[in-house]
């Protein structure tokens, strides 16, 4: 997202950077990413399917199938982000020791979901991962993060992008834990 928290336009990205794309792969790889219906349709269509290699996980209010979601279009779907984290973390804990992985359920938009899970959800979520783009005007966008992180939330990891600089400014990726 931008510095003014601009993360998308429709049903996609307001810019194309490989880079960000490939942080993101990797980042999530193996793991599984919870994601609201219109993000999880977006996915689906920008790269022709659910996301490959990880478990998708769908919150619609068109969800069936109650604690153990319902299967349908390669994601599973549950009606709530608090049924969908009470699958998802068992499922997560078991995948990621199998594979050697540190446990990790990734949220990944869109706003309302974002919005939910930072203002309602408990326990709260104990990370942000963004990656930070230059404020250029490449396209315009509708689709705002809905919190900025105040001082409750510290840096904990933070690395430029080596590969996309431009006299604009260059990708950020960071890591934000919650203060304890």
């Amino acid at each position: 997202m931008t510095r003014d928290g601009l993360m998308g336009r429709g049903k996609s990205l307001p810019w194309r950077w490989p880079e960000d794309l490939a942080h993101f792969k990797r980042l999530t790889k193996g793991h599984v990413c919870i994601m609201g219906r219109l993000t999880f349709e977006s996915l689906c269509e920008q790269f022709g399917g659910p996301l490959k290699q990880r478990e998708n996980v769908v919150v619609s209010r068109e969800a069936k199938g109650g604690n153990q979601g319902e299967l349908r279009d390669g994601g599973r779907w549950f009606a709530s982000l608090e049924a969908a984290l009470a699958w998802a973390g068992p499922v997560e804990t078991q995948r990621a020791e199998a594979a050697g992985l540190a446990p990790e359920v990734f949220l990944l938009g869109g706003a309302q979901l974002f919005r939910s899970a930072l203002t309602t959800l408990r326990p709260a979520p104990d990370a942000l991962v963004v990656t930070w783009v230059p404020d250029v005007p490449i396209q315009p966008g509708d689709t705002v993060f809905p919190f900025r992180p105040p001082e409750e939330w510290l840096l904990r990891e933070h690395r430029a992008a080596r590969r996309w600089t431009s006299a604009d400014g260059q990708l950020e990726f960071v890591v934000y834990e919650r203060a304890r």
